[in-house]
């Protein structure tokens, strides 16, 4: 059993081993040293976030990577895998509100319990719902542009 001091430093180490990784690009490598290893899921997102330097694609991919690792290691139908899914549900949850929801339902194994999809689906519906009032209220500005514009031009011919 470790000591908290051991523990301690074994994070830290975990955590250097993901630097060095990030710094040679092998971040699939910084994901597992920091996700697996040092059980840091919110280091490993922040990772994804750091190596996408803002582009949400690169992001969303890693994202998708750290699911597989964080189900990968952990075989069906074991305790390793109900601590896996409650890991994977915090990524869900941070990142309901931008990560594509089809890329996750392709990306979940088939023995996904529906609660770790729930966060995602509600943030998704929630904004695809908000997106569509925002087309709507675009096309009606449009409309009132344009019957202003043509009456306008009508009035001075």
């Amino acid at each position: 059993m470790l000591t908290p001091s051991s523990r301690a430093r074994a994070l830290r180490l975990h955590a250097q081993v993901a630097l060095l990784c990030a710094r040679a690009g092998e971040h699939v490598q910084a994901l597992r040293a920091l996700a697996l290893d040092a059980r840091d899921v919110r280091a490993a997102l922040a990772h994804c976030a750091d190596a996408a330097a803002g582009d949400r694609t690169v992001e969303a991919a890693l994202v998708l990577r750290l699911i597989a690792e964080l189900l990968g290691a952990a075989p069906a139908a074991s305790p390793e895998r109900s601590a896996a899914w409650v890991a994977v549900q915090l990524v869900l949850e941070a990142s309901a509100e931008w990560l594509p929801a089809q890329s996750v339902l392709d990306a979940l194994p088939p023995d996904a319990p529906l609660a770790a999809f729930a966060a995602l689906a509600a943030a998704r519906l929630r904004a695809d719902a908000a997106d569509a009032r925002a087309a709507r209220v675009s096309r009606a500005l449009e409309t009132v542009s344009y019957t202003h514009l043509r009456a306008h031009e009508t009035r001075h011919d």
